[in-house]
């Protein structure tokens, strides 16, 4: 593992003029590089796409359908009986299933329409936001301190700092999923 300094652009010729203000400040070709990051929950990752296996607004919309099951059942049962005065015993049956059925749409509905349980504000401002990623080595503190100018001056939306594995040139490691590291000018 080493550190790596990396600035999000939005602009192709932003990030290559970066690249080359890095080289003019004297980082080697092999330590930069550049990469696209799609926008969060874009990176496919799993085979049906997505970037998790299971969406964090989805959780508990399971009970929750089977909550409204329970409660939809109930009231359609409710209703098909009084209904069944004028449309005789099939309104029960239907009653009791379509309550069944809207009840359950309603209490997943409701469930993923709320905030994911244990989400804080701030959890959005964790993501990686989508952009071109100006990556460079930096084995030594001056060389992080002169990556962070460089890529700062050069006008990155974005800073984070990463431990990871840097192999032939390249951020081998990385993972657009993670939540990124934030840093800011160094201070003299």
């Amino acid at each position: 593992m080493t550190d790596i300094v990396a600035g999000r652009f939005q602009q192709q010729t932003d990030a290559h003029a970066a690249i080359q203000n890095l080289l003019r400040h004297g980082f080697r070709r092999d330590d930069v590089t550049s990469f696209f990051v799609n926008p969060p929950g874009q990176h496919a990752r799993f085979p049906v796409g997505g970037d998790r296996n299971i969406s964090p607004a989805a959780r508990g919309a399971g009970l929750a359908a089977i909550g409204g099951t329970i409660l939809g059942t109930a009231l359609g049962f409710v209703v098909g009986l009084l209904a069944s005065q004028a449309f005789g015993a099939v309104a029960i049956i239907v009653g009791t299933a379509v309550g069944a059925y809207l009840g359950m749409f309603a209490g997943a509905l409701t469930r993923l329409q709320g905030r994911p349980k244990g989400r804080r504000d701030d959890a959005v401002t964790q993501l990686r936001s989508s952009g071109i990623i100006v990556a460079a080595h930096t084995p030594t503190p001056k060389s992080r301190d002169e990556a962070v100018r460089t890529l700062l001056s050069s006008g990155a939306a974005d800073l984070e700092a990463a431990q990871g594995d840097w192999y032939d040139g390249q951020w081998a490691d990385f993972d657009p999923t993670m939540p990124p590291k934030r840093v800011s000018a160094p201070t003299r």
